[in-house]
């Protein structure tokens, strides 16, 4: 009898001495994950939307995810960090971007949390890594992840002095903030799109065939379908409303060959703009009576009222 309170009390002794030391490891992590984390500011990998997102043990996506628009889906502010056993949750504000004045930010209206699991009991560098597989580092190409549409505005914004180009990309209007700038992964580093010189390459220049130019012989194109593009979500919540610029190349047939964000506006509205405008058809443009691939600018208007 003896012998086994003996064995009982040695047993919640090893019980009482663990359990303050995985208590004590727990809130050095988070203290580990908070100064490293919260308050600074993060580009999401691969800019999912959702106001919650979860992420396995191997960091990837779970669930149905919506690729959401960099501007409105990709930038946050880390908030709030807890680790529970296995599990990591962090409490974040997204940031709207205004990609043409400056990339200043704006606190959105709507929250984002985001679950994140471990294979088993994390570390610091079990934590860090799976950090770089939710945010990008300073390993990363902000120019190379974003979609090909915004590829010419952001390299534009990211290259010291801007590009030369040839109208209609003369008027890029993509400016990055010192601030924005910070955000790791944003600063170029393989010069992604650019030229030897280190200047991005033209638009024009990427493609197979012959583009002229509206001027001289060569008549516009014309217009002849396609639906406007709808407000955002986040544009009609903030009230925003204003005119994108978008560069297009139409080819011999009509149709839309390139699209690229010239003058955005940010709001997830540079997003609907190319979506549309995409979709539309053209009385092709004409030299001499001939049917040409032109490089035209098209304005497009956002108003609520």
């Amino acid at each position: 009898m003896s012998g086994r309170k003996c064995c009982a009390v040695a047993a919640l002794g090893v019980l009482l001495i663990s359990s303050p030391k995985r208590a004590l490891a727990r809130n050095d992590l988070e203290q580990h994950l908070r100064n490293e984390y919260q308050g600074k500011i993060f580009l999401l990998r691969g800019f999912p939307a959702g106001r919650t997102i979860v992420y396995d043990a191997g960091g990837k996506l779970s669930g149905s995810v919506n690729v959401g628009d960099w501007p409105v889906d990709g930038v946050l502010r880390v908030g709030r960090l807890r680790i529970s056993k296995n599990h990591l949750t962090i409490d974040a504000d997204r940031l709207y971007v205004n990609p043409s004045s400056n990339a200043k930010f704006e606190r959105s209206p709507n929250g984002l949390r985001i679950e994140a699991s471990f294979a088993s009991e994390p570390n610091a560098a079990d934590a860090d890594a799976l950090m770089s597989r939710i945010f990008l580092t300073s390993k990363d190409d902000f120019a190379e992840l974003v979609p090909d549409y915004w590829k010419p505005c952001v390299l534009a914004a990211l290259t010291v002095p801007p590009p030369a180009e040839p109208e209609p990309l003369k008027r890029m209007r993509c400016q990055f903030s010192a601030q924005f700038l910070r955000i790791p992964g944003v600063v170029l580093h393989s010069q992604s799109g650019a030229s030897p010189d280190g200047k991005a390459a033209s638009v024009a220049s990427t493609t197979e065939m012959k583009v002229e130019h509206i001027g001289n012989r060569v008549k516009p194109p014309r217009r002849i379908s396609g639906f406007e593009p709808e407000f955002s979500e986040q544009a009609r919540q903030s009230k925003y409303q204003g005119t994108n610029t978008v560069g297009l190349i139409i080819d011999e047939t009509g149709g839309v060959r390139k699209i690229w964000i010239v003058s955005p506006l940010g709001y997830g509205l540079d997003r609907r703009a190319v979506e549309a405008v995409s979709q539309w058809r053209f009385q092709p443009a004409t030299k001499d009576g001939q049917p040409v691939a032109v490089e035209i600018a098209v304005e497009v208007d956002f108003h609520l009222y």
